[in-house]
């Protein structure tokens, strides 16, 4: 491997990646066992987003994943949330689709770790001095497959100077509704991840999906027949 190869490091961080995750699922308590290897996001040009996907052997061990959420792996902490085989097909789909013109364009900023009754005007208040840059009606909350706020938001900003001076002057400020008082974490980013973690995926269907199929990674997918739970993560690049 070249040491200078950007798709070596990420290589070498996919390789260490999934030891260090296996061994935070199975920290105790509620110790639980990952079925394969983490499926981790990537952009169309190969470099990673942040976001991965992991799948367990039944809905018990995916509520013990869950318990999990915002522990820290080292000085890192992991944000977990129930997922979809839908939305992990989107997701896949989705990041390995050419990127649009504008993809590369890092005018947009995204929240993570908001109280989940956060709105729009709580949004724009956090901002600040900054928020006069926003686009108009360019704040955007993100939802999960059931409908319910998932901690983030993303907002287009009218230029990148202004996507970055608003990521570093908000980035680990405190956001307080009520009596909740959360840190919140926001970086510079494109309109194209944007689009790939707010790309519309289908209602999940009643009765429950059927067990995860990734043909194109199949190193992903038990050979055996479970009833599987998909977590999704969010970790941070190194």
């Amino acid at each position: 491997m070249d040491p200078n190869d950007s798709r070596d490091h990420h290589m070498k961080m996919i390789l260490s990646g999934n030891a260090k995750f296996r061994d935070f699922f199975a920290r105790e308590p509620d110790s639980c066992e990952m079925m394969e290897n983490v499926l981790f996001v990537t952009r169309s040009d190969g470099r990673p987003t942040g976001d991965a996907f992991v799948q367990f052997s039944d809905e018990e061990q995916g509520q013990r994943a869950l318990s999990k959420h915002r522990q820290t792996i080292g000085n890192r902490y992991i944000e977990l949330f129930r997922s979809t085989s839908a939305e992990v097909q989107q997701v896949v789909k989705r990041s390995t689709e050419p990127s649009a013109a504008n993809g590369t364009r890092r005018d947009c900023v995204r929240l993570r770790g908001l109280p989940y009754e956060a709105r729009v005007e709580h949004v724009v208040e956090f901002l600040g001095e900054h928020a006069r840059f926003i686009q108009f009606q360019g704040v955007h909350m993100v939802f999960n497959s059931q409908g319910h706020p998932s901690g983030e938001a993303f907002i287009q900003m009218n230029s990148e100077q202004a996507a970055a001076g608003a990521a570093a002057a908000a980035h680990n400020k405190f956001m307080a509704i009520g009596k909740k008082q959360r840190y919140i974490e926001v970086f510079q980013c494109s309109p194209d991840d944007m689009h790939l973690v707010m790309a519309p995926t289908a209602p999940a269907p009643v009765p429950p999906p059927p067990p995860l199929m990734l043909p194109q990674r199949p190193t992903f997918v038990s050979s055996k027949s479970y009833s599987n739970a998909v977590i999704a993560f969010y970790y941070i690049i190194t």
